[in-house]
């Protein structure tokens, strides 16, 4: 139970950093923001929060309604198939470090 509310606090931190730093949404805020060193959630964290579909992927349509997250979308979805699965998200957040 705490981890649950540990990663919906670190889910809402993340997307209020996002929400307040891409309301401009340029490459250049967009690239303050990965340069934080604010955590990254979890891909199941998102997975569980975001995967309406159930398919074990995030796609664009699944976060449409989160305008904050499509920056980062864009540049975790490494083949433009508009879904990114866990592997993308892995080298996305490893080249973050």
């Amino acid at each position: 139970m705490k981890n649950l509310h540990l990663k919906t606090l670190s889910i809402s931190v993340l997307f209020t950093a996002l929400s307040t730093n891409v309301a401009f949404a340029n490459d250049e805020t967009s690239d303050k923001l990965l340069n934080s060193k604010a955590p990254m959630p979890s891909f199941s964290t998102l997975i569980g929060e975001f995967d309406i579909d159930k398919n074990k992927t995030l796609s664009a349509i699944e976060l449409a309604k989160h305008s904050q997250l499509i920056s980062l979308f864009k540049k975790m979805d490494f083949n433009r198939d508009k879904e990114v699965t866990e592997k993308e998200y892995d080298i996305f957040v490893k080249s973050m470090k």
